[in-house]
């Protein structure tokens, strides 16, 4: 027997990417953890799954920026990083343990191609991350 999943409904997903954009406007540096608490006070929601956790990951399908089972939450950050609306910003995992949640992923320590999942912590940002310079 297959459960069909119920769709995101285009309203609260256009919401959910309004309060988004708004905070990391405001704020510059927004955490995963403060963008899962905006929509859940705001009661922007997904059908709860325990068995379907959604992720965002950067350009390898192994470094994973943030898991969550509310599906809002993937959906619109990362329609929100592919439009470059906002921007992932490589930050401290103590931002996370201030937040009082993080993945128990291993962290990735360079930039490489991983075999197995590793979270990059990330913060949210309406501007590009500055590239490093070469050095000459």
């Amino acid at each position: 027997m297959t459960v069909e999943k119920t769709p995101l409904d285009a309203e609260m997903m256009q919401r959910a990417r309004e309060l988004i954009y708004d905070k990391v406007a405001q704020l510059q540096g927004v955490s995963m953890v403060e963008i899962e608490n905006l929509l859940n006070e705001n009661k922007i929601v997904s059908e709860r799954d325990p068995d379907m956790v959604h992720n965002i990951h950067g350009e390898s399908e192994n470094i994973i920026f943030w898991l969550s089972d509310n599906e809002y939450v993937t959906k619109a950050v990362t329609s929100l990083i592919d439009e470059k609306k906002i921007f992932p910003h490589i930050t401290t995992f103590l931002v996370y343990i201030i937040d009082r949640k993080s993945l128990t992923l291993p962290m990735a320590k360079r930039n490489i191609q991983y075999k197995e999942p590793h979270w990059v912590p990330i913060t949210l940002c309406t501007y590009p991350m500055p590239r490093k310079r070469n050095k000459k």
